[in-house]
């Protein structure tokens, strides 16, 4: 049960980072093109929100808490700690990526991009790497 849960949170990390990158990137070529790319933009990047990032968020925290309940003395980890620190950051980009999808011009979008990056990496190397382990 385990290594599917693992498989899935995996998929679930790649969809919903992965959308969160392409939405930024979208939305910051949006926002450099003016005013012509704003009535196409728009419902694209709504799209991809909803059927790529969004059911990515999802698949990445349910199977993550089905793993924190398989694997309840991870909870004592203070590296896993730290990674629950960044997959919150990433949900705070989750928020502002999808507003400035309704609100054009948004500058956020840039810093939701570097911050989308960071926290993948972080995430990615705290699992890999478990430093602070007992």
């Amino acid at each position: 049960m385990i290594p599917w849960l693992r498989a899935g949170h995996f998929l679930g990390l790649i969809l919903w980072g992965g959308g969160l990158l392409a939405l930024t990137a979208l939305l910051r070529a949006r926002d450099r093109a003016g005013e012509g790319a704003q009535g196409t933009t728009g419902p694209l990047a709504l799209r991809l929100y909803r059927r790529v990032t969004g059911p990515g968020a999802f698949l990445a925290l349910f199977t993550g808490v089905g793993l924190l309940h398989l694997q309840q003395p991870l909870l004592k980890q203070p590296w896993l700690h730290a990674k629950l620190t960044l997959v919150a950051a990433l949900f705070v980009v989750d928020h502002l990526t999808l507003r400035a999808i309704k609100r054009p011009g948004a500058r956020v979008v840039t810093v939701a991009h570097a911050l989308t990056w960071i926290a993948l990496i972080g995430a990615v190397a705290l699992v890999e790497l478990r430093p602070w382990a007992r």
